[in-house]
């Protein structure tokens, strides 16, 4: 490992940050990709840990703040980080900072049942999808309920 194979491995890892973020391992597999050598690669990782370049922690964050923005349940987030090879621990300490936008949710899920006359058939269809964005069993029911309630409000029901 020598001065200039470290050097043309953090300027490589420095070029691929340049793009988007990445978890400290997706960075390492990036690198051995484009031919870094893995100890030149190791090193890279961590001299940008050292630096605070690099936060799996930080980085979850943000990916947490992006999906809640976005109108996803923690669910959704959970798994998404956990594919970009987020620690567990890491995982939970963005976790404890996560707040789904319930208003986002039910802008999707009136966006969904917009039309007059949605039967149950529609209603199961908005439950699923809402599902499959992350959001929990209670969290769905009080997502449909504010969506009646507010059409009630405006006299449509």
């Amino acid at each position: 490992m020598s001065e200039e194979s470290r050097k043309k491995a953090l300027n490589t890892a420095a070029n691929v940050l340049q793009y988007r973020n990445r978890s400290s391992r997706d960075l390492l597999e990036r690198l051995l990709e484009k031919g870094v050598e893995e100890s030149d690669a190791e090193w890279a990782v961590s001299r940008l840990q050292e630096l605070g370049l690099l936060s799996d922690s930080r980085y979850a964050a943000d990916i947490a703040r992006g999906y809640a923005m976005r109108g996803y349940g923690a669910g959704r987030v959970r798994q998404e980080l956990r594919k970009k090879h987020i620690s567990d621990e890491d995982i939970e300490a963005a976790m404890e900072e996560f707040t789904p936008d319930m208003d986002k949710a039910l802008a999707f899920a009136a966006g969904k049942l917009s039309r007059k006359n949605a039967d149950r058939k529609d209603v199961k269809r908005v439950h699923d999808a809402l599902f499959r964005r992350g959001f929990s069993y209670e969290e769905i029911s009080d997502i449909l309920r504010r969506y009646t309630s507010e059409l009630e409000d405006n006299g449509e029901l």
